[in-house]
């Protein structure tokens, strides 16, 4: 019976951590009060399938309007792959105007763990305040030859 509790509550964190939004993590957390909006990128399939990982930091500059007026991606050695997912999903979220001419920074880290399972496609996303996401996915499954 323990056994089962324990499956259930490690099932219950995991859809609690997946059900978090970006926005939700910055409004429950104060990462970024100035979001009104902020996607989180996905682990691209070709990222899976070579097992890239590596961090991303965005290092964004707000105008007067809140818009993005400048997206600079620090990320030694890391993929393009994983660069281009993140320059996406910041470019995708949306900043509030009381934040006009503020520079915020946000790291993502890319995660492969374990070992490639047929239909394991999704990742999962946690929060590590303040500013941090983790995306953490498994490897994808080799294509047959």
């Amino acid at each position: 019976m323990r056994l089962f509790e324990l499956v259930l509550t490690l099932l219950r964190l995991w859809l609690f951590a997946a059900a978090v939004s970006g926005q939700e993590a910055a409004t429950r957390f104060g990462l970024v009060d100035c979001a009104s909006r902020l996607e989180l990128p996905l682990y691209h399939p070709l990222a899976r399938q070579a097992r890239l990982s590596g961090t991303v930091v965005a290092i964004v500059q707000l105008d007067n309007d809140g818009g993005i007026s400048r997206l600079e991606l620090e990320a030694p050695g890391v993929h393009g792959l994983l660069k281009d997912a993140v320059s996406a999903s910041v470019r995708q979220s949306t900043f509030s105007r009381k934040c006009d001419s503020k520079k915020l920074q946000i790291i993502f880290t890319f995660v492969i763990e374990g070992d490639a399972t047929p239909g394991a496609t999704q990742s999962l996303i946690a929060f590590a305040p303040p500013n941090r996401f983790i995306i953490r996915t498994r490897p994808a499954v080799p294509m047959p030859e």
